[in-house]
């Protein structure tokens, strides 16, 4: 996995080192860690890694396991606060999406079901977005009350399937 300037400049640069299949999932809102999805002996993990910026560009410290199980957690995401992470899984079967705290990584809350996948966190807004098994954009208004995460029922954001080619099923 790899970092390249926005403006084009200068050639990509390696983050990490592995002959696993690895993707990029979200920064916390200070840049200074990303979390990412890779292929290990489990099958697919969310891992986080520290980031250091400076006049050089990005260097990577060493990778941290975030979630390892038996089951595939996959495209994690923090939120806008960076105290809470999305991801989907196959954890009850087909794939869900979960939510988590990303502090203590106890409880998790299942949002969607009958399947769900590529969660986003809606930005200046207390809603998080994710694909429904037809590609339809549903969405979850949420509250924190404590280290509770209060979920409402998923409702259709967008009724009409998402046609974007980079969205497929997982």
């Amino acid at each position: 996995m790899g970092w390249v300037r926005a403006d084009g400049a200068g050639t990509p640069q390696r983050l990490t080192q592995s002959a696993d299949p690895q993707f990029p999932g979200s920064f916390t809102p200070d840049g200074r860690r990303l979390m990412y999805s890779e292929i290990q002996t489990t099958g697919w993990d969310l891992l986080t890694i520290p980031i250091d910026i400076g006049s050089y560009g990005l260097r990577a410290g060493k990778p941290e396991v975030l979630l390892n199980s038996r089951f595939n957690e996959r495209h994690g995401g923090f939120s806008p606060d960076g105290k809470w992470i999305a991801y989907f899984s196959d954890e009850s079967g087909p794939y869900e999406v979960y939510v988590r705290s990303f502090a203590d990584r106890g409880k998790t809350w299942q949002i969607s079901s009958g399947g769900g996948w590529f969660p986003t966190w809606a930005r200046g807004t207390k809603q998080l977005l994710f694909h429904n098994t037809d590609r339809r954009l549903m969405a979850v208004d949420y509250t924190v009350t404590g280290d509770r995460f209060v979920a409402s029922k998923p409702r259709f954001w967008m009724d009409s399937p998402v046609t974007v080619d980079n969205v497929g099923t997982p």
